[in-house]
């Protein structure tokens, strides 16, 4: 309104000073009015929607800052999750990691644990085909032994045997030695002279006895006529080295006899024997001593004064055994 009336000053002083324009302005008065309320009802209508239109634009505006807002929230408590959530899913990827960890010291473990077994087993196995072939060592030595052993026993009972039949020469000819001196009794008994005859009658029965006596004991005389070779002496310290040699073989035998079978025994008991009487020939010889006939003169005196015992009977088997192969060494030089 005060605008328009701005406007309408100029024409005022316009038609004061035309009076044409007066007259004109006289008739356009109405239509000025007329025009000044349709202004005033357009501005006002104008105004009206205005304010309408700032009032829906204001409302629109509140609802948009209200949607916004609640927009805005919704982004915070979207916001406020999404960090929890990948706070939490943080806190997850750590605890797997750590259980990665875990699970790779397990598999760590685990796999130098598999090492260790399989290196176990390597070396098992090599102890089982070392243990096998040891085995199979040991079977093919106990067999190639026990075949040695049974050679052995047999050689034994092949010596034994040989043994048995010349311990029964032995007796045939001791019977038959017996036969001949009681032979040779009787052939004295017959020559005795004939006045002894009386005085052999009356003397008593135990005179008669002593008679007999006394004619076998000359008969044994007569038999024995032969005088028995003098038995080899030495210097002391060789007999010494002697007995020293025998006592060694005696702790080898009884060593041998609780740990050894019999065979065995009796084998390692002859080569004992062999080398000890190989030993102590060299020592006797430098001393200017026939050594194999005084170890022989000692094992004979050894055998003949002991009881019987174990060790003699073995001992007289490895001396049997020790002539048997001198002699057969010296038939063979001969040969």
């Amino acid at each position: 309104m005060t605008v328009i009336a701005a406007r309408m000053d100029p024409l005022d002083r316009a038609e004061a000073a035309d009076p044409g324009l007066a007259r004109l302005a006289e008739f356009s008065a109405p239509f000025k009015k007329e025009l000044s309320g349709v202004i005033d009802r357009l501005v006002s209508e104008a105004a009206h929607e205005l304010d309408s239109v700032l009032a829906r634009a204001e409302a629109q505006s509140d609802s948009a800052l209200q949607a916004a807002e609640a927009a805005l929230a919704e982004q915070r408590q979207r916001h406020d999750e999404l960090a929890e959530s990948f706070a939490k899913g943080e806190r997850q990827i750590e605890e797997l990691r750590m259980e990665l960890e875990r699970e790779r010291e397990h598999a760590l473990t685990a796999t130098q644990a598999y090492e260790g077994a399989e290196s176990a087993r390597v070396r098992a196995e090599a102890a089982c085909e070392e243990a096998r072939a040891v085995r199979e060592g040991m079977v093919s030595a106990y067999e190639s032994r026990l075949q040695a052993v049974h050679e052995e026993l047999e050689t034994m009972r092949a010596t034994t045997v040989n043994l048995q039949q010349q311990l029964e020469a032995e007796a045939a000819e001791r019977a038959r030695l017996v036969a001949t001196i009681r032979t040779v009794q009787q052939a004295f008994a017959s020559v005795e002279p004939a006045a002894t005859a009386p005085d052999n009658h009356g003397v008593p029965e135990n005179d008669a006895t002593s008679a007999a006596t006394s004619s076998a004991d000359r008969c044994l005389t007569l038999i024995a006529s032969t005088p028995a070779p003098p038995p080899i002496t030495g210097p002391r310290p060789l007999l010494d080295y002697l007995d020293q040699l025998f006592g060694q073989i005696d702790a080898i035998y009884e060593e041998d006899q609780r740990s050894r079978p019999l065979t065995e025994v009796v084998d390692r008991l002859t080569a004992n024997l062999r080398c000890a009487r190989d030993l102590f020939v060299k020592r006797a010889n430098n001393d200017g001593v026939n050594g194999a006939a005084l170890f022989d003169q000692q094992l004979s005196e050894r055998l003949n004064g002991s009881t019987e015992t174990p060790l003699i009977r073995h001992l007289a088997i490895a001396a049997h055994e020790l002539a048997h192969s001198e002699e057969s060494y010296r038939r063979a030089e001969a040969s």
